[in-house]
Protein backbone atom coordinates (compact mmCIF):
# COMPACT_ATOMS: atom_id res chain seq x y z
CA UNK A 1 0.00 0.00 0.00
CA UNK A 2 1.44 3.35 -1.06
CA UNK A 3 1.62 6.02 1.60
CA UNK A 4 0.40 9.52 0.72
CA UNK A 5 2.92 12.11 1.89
CA UNK A 6 0.75 14.88 3.32
CA UNK A 7 3.12 16.89 5.51
CA UNK A 8 6.01 17.78 3.21
CA UNK A 9 5.86 19.94 0.09
CA UNK A 10 4.53 18.35 -3.08
CA UNK A 11 7.66 19.57 -4.87
CA UNK A 12 9.92 17.34 -2.74
CA UNK A 13 10.74 14.16 -4.74
CA UNK A 14 9.22 10.97 -3.28
CA UNK A 15 12.00 8.62 -4.44
CA UNK A 16 15.54 8.42 -3.09
CA UNK A 17 17.56 9.17 -6.23
CA UNK A 18 15.78 12.39 -7.31
CA UNK A 19 15.48 13.27 -3.61
CA UNK A 20 19.25 13.30 -3.11
CA UNK A 21 19.88 14.93 -6.48
CA UNK A 22 17.71 17.87 -5.38
CA UNK A 23 19.57 18.10 -2.05
CA UNK A 24 22.97 18.02 -3.71
CA UNK A 25 21.98 20.73 -6.18
CA UNK A 26 21.48 23.06 -3.24
CA UNK A 27 24.29 21.98 -0.94
CA UNK A 28 27.01 21.98 -3.60
CA UNK A 29 26.12 25.35 -5.10
CA UNK A 30 27.32 27.26 -2.03
CA UNK A 31 30.87 25.86 -2.27
CA UNK A 32 30.75 26.55 -6.04
CA UNK A 33 30.29 30.23 -5.19
CA UNK A 34 33.16 30.12 -2.69
CA UNK A 35 35.49 28.31 -5.09
CA UNK A 36 34.61 30.71 -7.87
CA UNK A 37 35.46 33.65 -5.62
CA UNK A 38 38.87 32.33 -4.56
CA UNK A 39 40.11 31.50 -8.08
CA UNK A 40 38.52 34.61 -9.56
CA UNK A 41 40.52 36.75 -7.15
CA UNK A 42 43.64 34.70 -7.79
CA UNK A 43 43.30 35.30 -11.52
CA UNK A 44 42.34 38.96 -11.15
CA UNK A 45 45.67 39.43 -9.37
CA UNK A 46 47.27 38.63 -12.74
CA UNK A 47 45.11 41.03 -14.80
CA UNK A 48 46.63 44.48 -15.53
CA UNK A 49 43.10 45.90 -15.99
CA UNK A 50 42.27 45.07 -12.35
CA UNK A 51 45.63 45.96 -10.82
CA UNK A 52 45.89 49.29 -12.62
CA UNK A 53 42.29 50.36 -11.99
CA UNK A 54 42.76 50.09 -8.22
CA UNK A 55 46.49 51.05 -8.33
CA UNK A 56 47.61 47.99 -6.35
CA UNK A 57 50.19 46.49 -8.72
CA UNK A 58 53.16 47.18 -6.42
CA UNK A 59 51.38 47.21 -3.05
CA UNK A 60 51.55 43.70 -1.52
CA UNK A 61 49.65 44.73 1.63
CA UNK A 62 46.73 46.25 -0.31
CA UNK A 63 46.75 43.34 -2.75
CA UNK A 64 46.42 41.00 0.23
CA UNK A 65 43.60 43.05 1.74
CA UNK A 66 41.55 43.02 -1.49
CA UNK A 67 41.53 39.23 -1.40
CA UNK A 68 41.38 38.86 2.39
CA UNK A 69 38.39 41.20 2.90
CA UNK A 70 36.08 38.25 2.19
CA UNK A 71 37.37 36.56 5.35
CA UNK A 72 36.35 39.54 7.50
CA UNK A 73 32.74 38.96 6.51
CA UNK A 74 33.19 35.24 7.07
CA UNK A 75 34.37 35.84 10.64
CA UNK A 76 31.46 38.17 11.35
CA UNK A 77 29.01 35.54 10.07
CA UNK A 78 30.20 33.13 12.78
CA UNK A 79 28.30 35.17 15.38
CA UNK A 80 25.02 34.36 13.60
CA UNK A 81 25.53 30.79 12.30
CA UNK A 82 24.34 28.83 15.31
CA UNK A 83 21.32 31.04 16.05
CA UNK A 84 20.07 31.01 12.46
CA UNK A 85 20.61 27.29 11.92
CA UNK A 86 19.08 26.16 15.22
CA UNK A 87 16.20 28.63 15.42
CA UNK A 88 15.13 28.98 11.79
CA UNK A 89 16.34 25.65 10.46
CA UNK A 90 19.05 24.67 7.99
CA UNK A 91 16.99 25.46 4.89
CA UNK A 92 15.96 29.01 5.82
CA UNK A 93 19.54 29.75 6.83
CA UNK A 94 20.67 28.90 3.30
CA UNK A 95 18.01 31.20 1.78
CA UNK A 96 19.08 34.15 3.96
CA UNK A 97 22.77 33.60 3.27
CA UNK A 98 22.28 33.45 -0.51
CA UNK A 99 20.33 36.72 -0.53
CA UNK A 100 23.04 38.45 1.53
CA UNK A 101 25.74 37.15 -0.82
CA UNK A 102 23.92 38.57 -3.86
CA UNK A 103 24.04 42.05 -2.33
CA UNK A 104 27.81 41.70 -1.96
CA UNK A 105 28.26 40.59 -5.57
CA UNK A 106 26.35 43.65 -6.79
CA UNK A 107 28.57 46.02 -4.78
CA UNK A 108 31.78 44.27 -5.86
CA UNK A 109 30.83 44.26 -9.53
CA UNK A 110 29.85 47.94 -9.53
CA UNK A 111 32.85 49.08 -7.44
CA UNK A 112 34.23 52.54 -8.22
CA UNK A 113 37.00 52.45 -5.63
CA UNK A 114 38.81 50.19 -3.19
CA UNK A 115 36.37 50.91 -0.35
CA UNK A 116 33.31 49.86 -2.36
CA UNK A 117 35.06 46.76 -3.66
CA UNK A 118 36.17 45.82 -0.14
CA UNK A 119 32.69 46.28 1.37
CA UNK A 120 31.24 44.07 -1.34
CA UNK A 121 33.78 41.37 -0.55
CA UNK A 122 33.06 41.56 3.17
CA UNK A 123 29.33 41.03 2.47
CA UNK A 124 30.11 38.16 0.06
CA UNK A 125 32.16 36.48 2.79
CA UNK A 126 29.34 36.95 5.32
CA UNK A 127 26.71 35.34 3.09
CA UNK A 128 28.90 32.58 1.68
CA UNK A 129 30.06 31.29 5.07
CA UNK A 130 26.51 31.22 6.47
CA UNK A 131 25.52 29.02 3.57
CA UNK A 132 28.62 26.82 3.68
CA UNK A 133 27.91 26.17 7.38
CA UNK A 134 24.20 25.34 7.02
CA UNK A 135 24.37 23.24 3.85
CA UNK A 136 26.84 20.56 5.09
CA UNK A 137 24.92 20.25 8.36
CA UNK A 138 21.75 19.64 6.36
CA UNK A 139 23.33 16.95 4.20
CA UNK A 140 25.05 15.22 7.14
CA UNK A 141 21.66 14.96 8.89
CA UNK A 142 19.98 13.54 5.77
CA UNK A 143 22.62 11.08 4.55
CA UNK A 144 22.97 7.42 5.54
CA UNK A 145 26.23 6.54 7.38
CA UNK A 146 27.55 4.49 4.44
CA UNK A 147 27.03 7.42 2.05
CA UNK A 148 27.84 10.31 4.38
CA UNK A 149 31.52 10.46 3.45
CA UNK A 150 30.77 10.77 -0.26
CA UNK A 151 27.83 13.16 0.06
CA UNK A 152 29.37 15.33 2.78
CA UNK A 153 32.71 15.45 1.00
CA UNK A 154 31.11 16.19 -2.36
CA UNK A 155 29.59 19.37 -0.92
CA UNK A 156 32.89 21.20 -0.58
CA UNK A 157 34.49 19.34 -3.48
CA UNK A 158 32.33 21.54 -5.68
CA UNK A 159 34.57 24.37 -4.51
CA UNK A 160 36.75 23.12 -7.35
CA UNK A 161 33.85 23.33 -9.82
CA UNK A 162 33.57 27.02 -9.01
CA UNK A 163 37.34 27.38 -9.29
CA UNK A 164 37.31 25.79 -12.74
CA UNK A 165 34.49 28.06 -13.94
CA UNK A 166 36.31 31.13 -12.61
CA UNK A 167 39.51 30.09 -14.39
CA UNK A 168 37.66 29.77 -17.69
CA UNK A 169 35.74 33.03 -17.31
CA UNK A 170 38.79 35.15 -16.39
CA UNK A 171 40.75 33.58 -19.24
CA UNK A 172 37.94 34.53 -21.62
CA UNK A 173 37.88 38.17 -20.49
CA UNK A 174 41.66 38.66 -20.28
CA UNK A 175 41.86 40.61 -23.54
CA UNK A 176 39.01 43.02 -22.72
CA UNK A 177 40.81 46.34 -22.38
CA UNK A 178 38.30 48.04 -20.07
CA UNK A 179 37.30 47.33 -16.47
CA UNK A 180 34.81 44.79 -17.83
CA UNK A 181 37.78 42.39 -17.85
CA UNK A 182 37.23 42.00 -14.09
CA UNK A 183 33.61 43.17 -13.74
CA UNK A 184 32.22 40.37 -15.95
CA UNK A 185 33.78 37.58 -13.84
CA UNK A 186 32.46 39.32 -10.74
CA UNK A 187 28.90 39.53 -12.12
CA UNK A 188 28.89 35.86 -13.11
CA UNK A 189 29.59 35.03 -9.46
CA UNK A 190 25.87 35.51 -8.74
CA UNK A 191 24.78 32.69 -11.09
CA UNK A 192 25.40 29.76 -8.65
CA UNK A 193 23.52 31.69 -5.95
CA UNK A 194 20.48 32.13 -8.19
CA UNK A 195 20.49 28.42 -9.04
CA UNK A 196 20.73 27.63 -5.32
CA UNK A 197 17.57 29.61 -4.55
CA UNK A 198 15.72 27.82 -7.37
CA UNK A 199 16.81 24.39 -6.10
CA UNK A 200 15.70 25.08 -2.50
CA UNK A 201 12.01 24.59 -3.36
CA UNK A 202 12.68 20.91 -4.06
CA UNK A 203 14.36 19.97 -0.76
CA UNK A 204 12.95 19.33 2.74
CA UNK A 205 14.22 20.55 6.08
CA UNK A 206 16.59 18.42 8.16
CA UNK A 207 14.58 15.64 9.87
CA UNK A 208 16.67 15.99 13.02
CA UNK A 209 15.85 19.69 13.22
CA UNK A 210 12.17 18.90 12.60
CA UNK A 211 12.25 16.38 15.46
CA UNK A 212 13.89 18.92 17.75
CA UNK A 213 10.97 21.33 17.21
CA UNK A 214 8.28 18.64 17.49
CA UNK A 215 7.33 18.22 13.81
CA UNK A 216 7.45 14.41 13.89
CA UNK A 217 5.11 13.69 10.96
CA UNK A 218 7.24 15.78 8.62
CA UNK A 219 10.41 14.20 9.99
CA UNK A 220 9.11 10.64 9.52
CA UNK A 221 8.18 11.36 5.90
CA UNK A 222 11.59 12.86 5.14
CA UNK A 223 13.37 9.90 6.79
CA UNK A 224 11.11 7.44 4.93
CA UNK A 225 12.19 8.91 1.58
CA UNK A 226 15.84 9.44 2.51
CA UNK A 227 16.37 5.91 3.85
CA UNK A 228 14.01 4.11 1.44
CA UNK A 229 11.83 2.66 4.23
CA UNK A 230 8.07 2.63 4.91
CA UNK A 231 6.44 5.29 7.03
CA UNK A 232 6.12 3.05 10.12
CA UNK A 233 9.86 2.32 10.05
CA UNK A 234 10.39 6.03 9.52
CA UNK A 235 8.44 6.83 12.68
CA UNK A 236 10.53 4.29 14.62
CA UNK A 237 13.67 6.08 13.41
CA UNK A 238 12.11 9.31 14.65
CA UNK A 239 11.76 7.71 18.09
CA UNK A 240 15.38 6.56 18.06
CA UNK A 241 16.63 10.01 17.16
CA UNK A 242 14.31 11.60 19.73
CA UNK A 243 15.78 9.34 22.45
CA UNK A 244 19.24 10.71 21.74
CA UNK A 245 17.98 14.31 21.54
CA UNK A 246 16.13 13.94 24.87
CA UNK A 247 19.22 12.39 26.48
CA UNK A 248 21.26 15.33 25.19
CA UNK A 249 18.71 17.79 26.59
CA UNK A 250 18.98 16.13 29.99
CA UNK A 251 22.74 16.62 30.19
CA UNK A 252 23.28 19.63 27.91
CA UNK A 253 22.46 23.21 28.84
CA UNK A 254 19.82 24.93 26.72
CA UNK A 255 22.59 27.36 25.83
CA UNK A 256 25.05 25.36 23.68
CA UNK A 257 27.80 27.93 24.25
CA UNK A 258 27.84 27.13 27.96
CA UNK A 259 28.01 23.41 27.28
CA UNK A 260 30.58 23.38 24.50
CA UNK A 261 33.53 23.86 26.87
CA UNK A 262 32.35 21.39 29.53
CA UNK A 263 34.10 18.05 29.91
CA UNK A 264 37.19 16.52 28.38
CA UNK A 265 35.07 15.16 25.50
CA UNK A 266 34.09 18.60 24.24
CA UNK A 267 37.59 19.99 24.72
CA UNK A 268 38.85 17.18 22.52
CA UNK A 269 36.28 18.15 19.87
CA UNK A 270 37.32 21.80 20.12
CA UNK A 271 40.98 20.89 19.70
CA UNK A 272 40.12 18.85 16.61
CA UNK A 273 38.24 21.85 15.18
CA UNK A 274 41.24 24.09 15.93
CA UNK A 275 43.72 21.80 14.19
CA UNK A 276 41.44 21.23 11.20
CA UNK A 277 41.02 24.99 10.80
CA UNK A 278 44.79 25.45 10.95
CA UNK A 279 45.67 22.81 8.40
CA UNK A 280 42.81 23.77 6.07
CA UNK A 281 43.91 27.39 5.73
CA UNK A 282 47.57 27.60 6.77
CA UNK A 283 49.04 24.41 5.34
CA UNK A 284 49.56 26.10 1.97
CA UNK A 285 46.24 25.89 0.14
CA UNK A 286 45.96 29.65 -0.46
CA UNK A 287 49.19 29.53 -2.47
CA UNK A 288 47.31 27.49 -5.08
CA UNK A 289 44.20 29.70 -5.10
CA UNK A 290 44.49 33.38 -4.18
CA UNK A 291 48.20 33.70 -4.99
CA UNK A 292 48.84 31.05 -7.64
CA UNK A 293 49.86 33.79 -10.08
CA UNK A 294 52.55 35.00 -7.63
CA UNK A 295 53.91 31.47 -7.31
CA UNK A 296 54.08 31.14 -11.11
CA UNK A 297 55.95 34.43 -11.32
CA UNK A 298 58.46 33.14 -8.77
CA UNK A 299 58.83 30.01 -10.89
CA UNK A 300 59.60 32.16 -13.95
CA UNK A 301 56.14 32.09 -15.63
CA UNK A 302 55.07 35.72 -16.18
CA UNK A 303 52.93 35.80 -19.35
CA UNK A 304 49.30 36.58 -18.36
CA UNK A 305 47.73 34.15 -20.85
CA UNK A 306 50.04 31.34 -19.77
CA UNK A 307 49.30 32.00 -16.10
CA UNK A 308 45.55 31.79 -16.73
CA UNK A 309 45.91 28.66 -18.87
CA UNK A 310 47.86 26.93 -16.10
CA UNK A 311 45.10 27.99 -13.70
CA UNK A 312 42.46 26.22 -15.80
CA UNK A 313 44.52 23.02 -15.89
CA UNK A 314 45.16 23.23 -12.16
CA UNK A 315 41.44 23.66 -11.36
CA UNK A 316 40.56 20.63 -13.51
CA UNK A 317 43.24 18.55 -11.77
CA UNK A 318 42.04 19.53 -8.30
CA UNK A 319 38.41 18.73 -9.16
CA UNK A 320 39.28 15.22 -10.39
CA UNK A 321 41.34 14.44 -7.28
CA UNK A 322 38.67 15.80 -4.91
CA UNK A 323 35.97 13.69 -6.61
CA UNK A 324 38.13 10.57 -6.20
CA UNK A 325 38.61 11.49 -2.54
CA UNK A 326 34.85 11.62 -1.96
CA UNK A 327 34.56 7.96 -2.97
CA UNK A 328 37.57 6.75 -0.98
CA UNK A 329 36.63 8.45 2.32
CA UNK A 330 33.98 5.79 2.97
CA UNK A 331 36.45 3.04 2.01
CA UNK A 332 39.81 4.13 3.42
CA UNK A 333 38.49 6.27 6.27
CA UNK A 334 38.96 9.88 7.35
CA UNK A 335 42.17 9.54 9.40
CA UNK A 336 44.25 7.36 7.02
CA UNK A 337 43.36 9.60 4.08
CA UNK A 338 44.23 12.75 6.04
CA UNK A 339 47.59 11.30 7.12
CA UNK A 340 48.50 10.22 3.58
CA UNK A 341 47.45 13.51 2.00
CA UNK A 342 49.24 15.68 4.57
CA UNK A 343 52.46 13.68 4.17
CA UNK A 344 52.31 14.22 0.41
CA UNK A 345 51.77 17.96 0.92
CA UNK A 346 54.86 18.20 3.11
CA UNK A 347 57.12 16.40 0.62
CA UNK A 348 55.78 18.45 -2.31
CA UNK A 349 56.45 21.78 -0.58
CA UNK A 350 60.01 20.82 0.38
CA UNK A 351 60.80 19.94 -3.24
CA UNK A 352 59.01 23.08 -4.50
CA UNK A 353 61.11 25.32 -2.26
CA UNK A 354 64.30 23.72 -3.52
CA UNK A 355 63.32 24.14 -7.18
CA UNK A 356 62.36 27.80 -6.73
CA UNK A 357 65.70 28.45 -5.00
CA UNK A 358 67.64 26.92 -7.87
CA UNK A 359 65.58 27.95 -10.92
CA UNK A 360 63.29 30.81 -9.78
CA UNK A 361 65.44 33.59 -11.24
CA UNK A 362 66.84 31.66 -14.19
CA UNK A 363 65.68 31.01 -17.75
CA UNK A 364 65.72 27.25 -17.23
CA UNK A 365 62.37 26.07 -18.62
CA UNK A 366 62.70 22.58 -17.14
CA UNK A 367 63.22 24.02 -13.67
CA UNK A 368 60.13 26.21 -14.00
CA UNK A 369 58.05 23.23 -15.15
CA UNK A 370 59.36 21.19 -12.23
CA UNK A 371 58.27 23.87 -9.75
CA UNK A 372 54.80 24.02 -11.32
CA UNK A 373 54.56 20.21 -11.22
CA UNK A 374 55.34 20.24 -7.49
CA UNK A 375 52.55 22.73 -6.86
CA UNK A 376 50.19 20.48 -8.81
CA UNK A 377 51.27 17.57 -6.62
CA UNK A 378 50.71 19.64 -3.49
CA UNK A 379 47.22 20.60 -4.64
CA UNK A 380 46.49 16.99 -5.49
CA UNK A 381 47.44 15.76 -2.01
CA UNK A 382 45.52 18.65 -0.40
CA UNK A 383 42.35 17.88 -2.36
CA UNK A 384 42.70 14.20 -1.57
CA UNK A 385 41.78 14.93 2.04
CA UNK A 386 41.24 18.52 3.14
CA UNK A 387 38.82 19.72 0.46
CA UNK A 388 36.14 17.05 1.11
CA UNK A 389 36.90 16.96 4.85
CA UNK A 390 36.13 20.68 5.16
CA UNK A 391 32.38 20.11 5.13
CA UNK A 392 32.29 16.45 6.12
CA UNK A 393 34.19 16.13 9.39
CA UNK A 394 33.02 19.07 11.59
CA UNK A 395 29.28 18.13 11.59
CA UNK A 396 30.12 14.47 12.19
CA UNK A 397 31.89 14.71 15.55
CA UNK A 398 29.33 16.90 17.38
CA UNK A 399 26.04 15.72 18.97
CA UNK A 400 22.83 17.29 17.65
CA UNK A 401 22.42 19.91 20.40
CA UNK A 402 25.97 21.16 19.85
CA UNK A 403 26.30 20.51 16.12
CA UNK A 404 25.52 24.02 14.87
CA UNK A 405 27.68 25.56 17.60
CA UNK A 406 30.51 23.12 16.85
CA UNK A 407 30.41 23.87 13.12
CA UNK A 408 30.38 27.58 14.00
CA UNK A 409 33.54 27.12 16.08
CA UNK A 410 35.24 25.39 13.15
CA UNK A 411 34.15 28.13 10.77
CA UNK A 412 35.46 30.78 13.18
CA UNK A 413 38.88 29.09 13.30
CA UNK A 414 38.77 28.45 9.56
CA UNK A 415 37.86 32.04 8.68
CA UNK A 416 40.26 33.57 11.20
CA UNK A 417 43.19 31.56 9.89
CA UNK A 418 41.98 32.21 6.33
CA UNK A 419 42.04 35.96 6.95
CA UNK A 420 45.51 35.75 8.49
CA UNK A 421 46.88 33.55 5.73
CA UNK A 422 45.34 35.46 2.83
CA UNK A 423 46.64 38.80 4.12
CA UNK A 424 50.10 37.59 5.18
CA UNK A 425 50.89 35.19 2.32
CA UNK A 426 51.75 37.73 -0.42
CA UNK A 427 54.18 39.50 1.92
CA UNK A 428 55.71 36.20 3.05
CA UNK A 429 56.04 34.90 -0.50
CA UNK A 430 57.58 38.18 -1.69
CA UNK A 431 60.00 38.64 1.20
CA UNK A 432 61.04 35.05 1.91
CA UNK A 433 60.97 33.57 -1.57
CA UNK A 434 61.91 29.86 -1.58
CA UNK A 435 62.31 29.86 2.21
CA UNK A 436 58.55 30.40 2.55
CA UNK A 437 57.82 26.93 1.17
CA UNK A 438 60.42 25.27 3.38
CA UNK A 439 58.98 26.90 6.50
CA UNK A 440 55.44 25.95 5.46
CA UNK A 441 56.43 22.32 4.91
CA UNK A 442 58.20 22.11 8.27
CA UNK A 443 55.20 23.62 10.04
CA UNK A 444 52.85 21.07 8.42
CA UNK A 445 54.73 18.17 10.05
CA UNK A 446 53.20 18.93 13.47
CA UNK A 447 49.74 17.96 12.21
CA UNK A 448 50.68 14.32 11.57
CA UNK A 449 50.86 13.15 15.23
CA UNK A 450 47.81 15.24 16.11
CA UNK A 451 45.70 13.54 13.44
CA UNK A 452 46.98 10.09 14.44
CA UNK A 453 46.56 10.35 18.21
CA UNK A 454 43.74 12.89 18.76
CA UNK A 455 41.35 12.64 15.83
CA UNK A 456 38.62 9.98 15.71
CA UNK A 457 37.57 7.76 12.81
CA UNK A 458 33.91 8.35 11.84
CA UNK A 459 33.63 6.09 8.80
CA UNK A 460 30.35 4.13 8.76
CA UNK A 461 29.14 5.32 12.19
CA UNK A 462 25.64 6.81 12.66
CA UNK A 463 25.39 10.36 14.00
CA UNK A 464 23.42 9.15 17.02
CA UNK A 465 26.24 6.86 18.19
CA UNK A 466 29.25 9.05 17.38
CA UNK A 467 29.51 10.07 21.04
CA UNK A 468 30.94 6.61 21.73
CA UNK A 469 34.03 7.50 19.67
CA UNK A 470 34.72 10.42 21.99
CA UNK A 471 34.20 8.25 25.05
CA UNK A 472 30.56 8.73 26.05
CA UNK A 473 28.34 5.62 25.59
CA UNK A 474 24.97 5.93 23.86
CA UNK A 475 22.37 3.18 24.43
CA UNK A 476 19.24 2.82 22.30
CA UNK A 477 17.24 0.05 24.00
CA UNK A 478 13.53 -0.81 23.85
CA UNK A 479 12.89 0.68 27.29
CA UNK A 480 14.31 4.07 26.32
CA UNK A 481 12.40 4.03 23.05
CA UNK A 482 9.08 3.22 24.72
CA UNK A 483 9.57 5.95 27.33
CA UNK A 484 9.74 8.73 24.75
CA UNK A 485 6.46 10.55 24.15
CA UNK A 486 6.20 12.17 20.72
CA UNK A 487 4.16 15.37 21.05
CA UNK A 488 3.41 16.66 17.56
CA UNK A 489 3.95 20.38 16.94
CA UNK A 490 2.53 22.09 13.88
CA UNK A 491 4.44 24.49 11.63
CA UNK A 492 3.45 27.45 13.83
CA UNK A 493 5.00 25.91 16.93
CA UNK A 494 1.69 24.83 18.54
CA UNK A 495 1.43 21.48 20.31
CA UNK A 496 -1.22 18.95 19.28
CA UNK A 497 -1.18 17.44 22.76
CA UNK A 498 -4.52 17.90 24.59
Amino acid sequence: MNYEYKHISKLVPRHRVPFFVSILLTTVLSPVTMGYDSLMMGNLNALPQYLDYFHIRDDAALLGWMSAAVWVGSILSCFFMQQLSDRLGRKKSIVISVMVGLVGVILQSAAKNIAMFSIGRVIIGFGTQLSVAAAPTLISELALPKHRGFLGGLAFTCFQVGALIASGVTYGTRNVRTTWAWRIPSIIQCVPALFSIAALVFIPESPRWLISVGQFDKASEVISIAEGIDIDAGMKRVQEIQVVIEEEKARVSSNPWKEITKGVYNWRRLFIMLTQGLVTELAGSSVGTYYFSLLLNQAGVTDVSTVLQVGIIQSSWCLVIALIACFTLDIVGRKPQALFGTTGMIVSFFILGGLIKKYGNSDNVSGSYGAIACMFLFQGFYNLCWTPMNTLYPPEIWPFKLRSAGVTVFKFFNCGFGLFGTFILPMGMSNLGWKFYMLNAGYDIIFLPIIYFVWVETKGVSLETLDELIGRPVVLDEESLSSVELVQVDGRGKSDKQ
